[in-house]
């Protein structure tokens, strides 16, 4: 039963995905609503490919809460993003056409917070599921402490639920519950770069074969990073981050988040595991010569 619980989850997301793609390519722009663009399509669908790496994770290593983890991940995001399409359509594009459009505006407006601070636990546990040591169970603690205060302050929107909570003017809760709400958030982040931390401590202590399960994360988050570097800085110091090129480079760093699931997968599997060598052998060459 266990070993088929991670592949129901994965049913259920990517049956959210379907909706959310459908009821997104299928409504109408404006009337103050974010437009449903490539950018949205490109993340959501990077994230989803968390659950299908996490479920064959899970299945074949149960014991490990990197699986579970990723399947966490891959489905709240999904969640956050059907529910937002579902609120759209019920309270704006048809309004009444559905039911609980207010209670799934309420879910969309935090949804998306856990499944992105997950990032920190599945930094923090890679490969093993155990932090490199015992002092860094501080940053897991306090990284959950603080994704319970992001949805605490989250249950205060609760009267606020409507057609409001969608429209891109109207952060809604208040000087406070916002304060709380981006406190929280840059806290999340925090721990996320802390979890990258936790990798390289655990990077420099490996030997083995964990060293090699360490140089695939390693060689997507160094991707992604170049990316981030791309297009926060030198597209846009340059004035070019509109231009095609801009935002190609956008659509590649939001899918580049799903190079993390797989290569967590290959990781944790063992499954062809020293081809990592090869792979960032050739990304040299082949960069040197570009």
């Amino acid at each position: 039963m266990v070993r088929g619980l991670p592949w129901a989850l994965l049913a259920v997301t990517l049956a959210l995905l379907a909706f959310y793609l459908a009821s997104g390519l299928s409504r109408p722009s404006g009337e103050g609503i974010d437009d449903f663009g490539a950018s949205d399509i490109s993340f959501t669908a990077a994230f989803a490919a968390f659950a299908p790496m996490g479920a064959l994770i899970a299945s074949r290593r149960p014991l490990n809460p990197i699986g579970w983890i990723a399947c966490g991940m891959g489905f709240l995001v999904v969640l956050a993003g059907a529910t937002y399409e579902y609120a759209v359509r019920a309270l704006v594009v048809d309004p009444g056409s559905l039911p609980f459009g207010p209670e799934a505006a309420w879910f969309s407006s935090w949804l998306w917070a856990p499944g992105i601070a997950l990032m920190a636990f599945l930094m923090l546990l890679f490969p093993t599921g155990r932090p490199p040591t015992r002092r860094w169970r501080w940053v897991a603690w306090g990284a959950a402490a603080n994704l319970l205060a992001v949805m605490g302050a989250a249950i205060s929107l609760w009267p606020e639920r409507g057609a409001s909570m969608l429209l891109e003017e109207s952060p809604g809760g208040g000087p406070v519950v916002q304060m709380v709400i981006q406190l929280g958030v840059t806290i999340m982040f925090v721990s996320i770069l802390l979890g990258l931390v936790s990798l390289l401590v655990r990077f420099r202590r490996s030997r083995g074969e964990e060293r090699q399960q360490l140089k695939w994360i390693a060689y997507v988050a160094f991707v992604a990073a170049f990316l981030i570097f791309l297009e926060v800085f030198a597209l846009e110091w340059l004035g070019v981050g509109e231009s095609t090129f801009g935002i190609a480079t956008e659509h590649l760093l939001n899918l580049s988040a799903a190079g993390f699931p797989v290569a967590a997968a290959i990781a944790v599997l063992r499954y062809r595991l020293y081809d990592i060598d090869l792979i960032i052998n050739r990304t040299l060459v082949y960069g040197a010569l570009t």
